[in-house]
C-alpha cells in the first residue's frame, strides 16, 4: 500500500516515515509541505492513504479528495479538539493525535486505507463513524451545512452563514442525515 506524507513538520515527517518504513506493507513516500507536490504526488502516484499536519483544514481536504477521490486522508494532529476532528471526519478525512503510540498510528494508517472513519483525540477519545455502502459523498454545500450542525448552530444562523435560505438548510438535514 502506498503512503504519501504532505503538509507535515519536517521533524515530524522523519519520525512518521521511519515509523511507518518498519510495516513492509507500506510504501511510504515523502512529499514535501508545499501543497502543489502533495497534489502531484496524489495524481501521480495514486496513494492509498495521504498522511497531512494539523494544518489541514476541511477545506484543504476537500480540494484533495476531489484531485482523488480514492485517496482516504488521515491527519496527524497536536492536541485536536473535539470539534475540529467532526469537522476533519464531515470533509472525508480521519483525525488522529500525534501522541498515538507507534503502534497505533500504523494501526490508522491501515484502518484509513480500509475506509474506517474515525477521530481519535489526544485524551484518549475515540469517535468512530460508519456509512452504508453504496452511498455517495455529500456535496460540499451539504459538507457546509454540516460543519455548522456539529457545531449545534440553528438553521437560522446556518442559513446567515452560508447566504442560504431557511428552507434550503432543512432540504439538506435529511439528506445528511441519511
Amino acid at each position: 500500500m502506498t503512503v504519501v506524507l504532505g503538509r507535515l513538520d519536517a521533524i515530524v515527517a522523519l519520525g512518521v516515515a521511519a515509523l511507518l518504513r518498519d510495516d513492509r506493507r507500506l510504501r511510504v513516500l515523502e512529499c514535501g509541505p508545499a501543497d502543489s507536490a502533495l497534489e502531484d504526488a496524489l495524481q501521480q502516484l495514486e496513494p492509498q492513504v495521504a498522511i497531512l499536519g494539523e494544518t489541514a483544514e476541511p477545506t484543504i481536504v476537500e480540494r484533495l479528495l476531489s484531485i482523488r477521490p480514492q485517496t482516504t486522508i488521515l491527519v496527524l494532529a497536536h492536541d485536536p479538539m473535539q470539534e475540529h476532528g467532526m469537522r476533519l471526519l464531515a470533509a472525508g478525512a480521519n483525525c488522529v493525535a500525534r501522541n498515538a503510540s507507534d503502534i497505533d498510528v500504523c494501526a490508522m494508517v491501515h484502518l484509513t486505507a480500509q475506509g474506517k472513519r474515525f477521530f481519535a483525540g489526544a485524551n484518549g477519545e475515540w469517535i468512530e463513524r460508519s456509512y452504508p455502502m453504496g452511498t455517495e459523498r455529500l456535496t460540499k454545500r451539504q459538507r457546509e451545512v454540516l460543519g455548522h450542525l456539529v457545531k449545534d448552530e440553528p438553521y437560522a444562523a446556518i442559513a446567515w452563514a452560508l447566504h442560504i435560505s431557511y428552507r434550503t438548510v432543512q432540504m439538506h438535514v435529511p439528506r445528511i442525515l441519511e
